[in-house]
């Protein structure tokens, strides 16, 4: 199978975008690795498009008008394709904003994806603290995973505003609230102890 992979990439000297041609003859190769990048080629999908990648190495360098060996040898013909995938010119990758900040010099530029709505745009450059996604072990004692939270609980009718860190213990006499971000709503009266 011989694999042909057009790459854009942007050239830092002279800041232009410029495209890569990139040919693998998977006959070639050791029977193991033909095996996994043929598999990778064939069964290509959203989530595994970018497992590629750790084959790049094995892809030369062509010309558009011309692939390197010859076609009669080939027994497939197959395009590789990578979303959202650029290099530098020293092939390397970049991340758009490392493209933002190549092309205008400036080490605090951000790309902005076209057709983004303000909102996007002000998350992207909110400063505060990113979401956690870590996960914890699930199947350990109920107690473990609730030490972990950090939540705004007050008497209903203490109308003061917390620190956004601040882990409050209700006493066994106040009412239970239900969490919104950042704010809570009184839903049930009774003793918090009663989780």
């Amino acid at each position: 199978m011989m694999l042909f992979w057009k790459i854009r990439y942007l050239d830092r000297a002279d800041k232009q975008f410029k495209g890569r041609c990139l040919y693998l003859h998977t006959k070639t190769l050791d029977p193991v690795t033909r095996a996994a990048v043929e598999l990778i080629v064939e069964n290509k999908s959203a989530r595994t498009e970018r497992e590629i990648l750790k084959y790049r190495h094995l892809f030369i360098e062509g010309s558009i008008d011309k692939a390197p060996g010859n076609p009669d040898e080939w027994d497939k013909f197959n395009t590789v394709f990578l979303t959202e995938y650029f290099e530098d010119e020293a092939g390397k990758e970049i991340t758009p904003d490392e493209m933002a900040q190549i092309i205008t010099g400036s080490p605090t530029a951000r790309l902005v994806p076209s057709g983004a709505k303000q909102q996007d745009i002000d998350l992207m450059f909110a400063h505060g603290e990113p979401f956690r996604t870590e996960m914890g072990d699930v199947h350990g004692p109920l107690g473990d995973l609730l030490e972990a939270l950090v939540v705004q609980i007050r008497p209903v009718h203490d109308q003061g505003e917390l620190g956004e860190d601040a882990l409050v213990r209700p006493e066994p006499d106040q009412r239970v609230l239900e969490a919104c971000p950042r704010r809570f709503a009184t839903v049930h009266g009774g003793a918090t102890d009663e989780f």
